[in-house]
């Protein structure tokens, strides 16, 4: 699966408006994002996370406009309980969006997007315990190949010619199997080139 993934890439990055560098950027997003895990098996605990590794291309379609492609990883625990499943989640994450530049002021110019990504879903020990804390059931690992639609609000602000800064707000939900739906609150450092 993790080929499929480096081909989608390969070809977000090969699309004709990446051909120059005009307009293009390059951002590194860190996000603090609020998790809920969908299990087949019954119910898991909401989760929150600290995410640094989210790498993104911009290119611009025009002057409001532009196309982003991004690459994630995540991995993260839940913890057990009599009711909750606990296991460790480990995903990879391909997201190609389309991203409009709304002029609302002078010094506010938000980015809406929508856009849909593709993931490689791993959920490994995957277990109950009682109220004391023993072990009561385990479960099979899953792999999953999950699609999600991605919604997404951007604000950007120049620090120098080189260097911008944002922040943004996005909401990822899963449109094919169980996986992990995820609201994120994000900083980015973007390179102009």
């Amino acid at each position: 699966m993790v080929k499929v993934l480096l081909v989608l890439m390969v070809l977000g990055f090969s699309s004709p408006s990446m051909a120059g560098n005009e307009g293009n950027s390059v951002a590194y997003y860190g996000s603090f994002s609020f998790l809920s895990v969908s299990d087949p098996d019954g119910s898991t605990e909401p989760a929150s996370m600290l995410s640094p590794f989210h790498l993104a291309w911009h290119s611009q379609i025009d002057r409001d406009a532009r196309y982003s492609v991004e690459a994630t990883f995540a991995s993260f625990k839940l913890d057990a309980s009599p009711s909750n499943i606990g296991q460790e989640i480990k995903e990879i994450d391909f997201l190609y969006s389309y991203q409009k530049k709304f002029n609302l002021t002078k010094s506010f110019k938000p980015y809406l997007g929508i856009g849909a990504s593709f993931s490689q879903f791993e959920a490994t020990a995957r277990y109950n315990v009682d109220a004391a804390g023993f072990l009561t059931t385990t479960y099979a690992d899953r792999k999953e190949s999950i699609f999600y639609a991605v919604f997404s609000a951007e604000i950007e602000y120049e620090w120098d010619e080189t260097f911008d800064y944002g922040f943004r707000l996005q909401h990822r939900l899963s449109v094919s199997g169980d996986g992990v739906n995820e609201t994120s609150l994000g900083l980015a450092v973007i390179y102009n080139l």
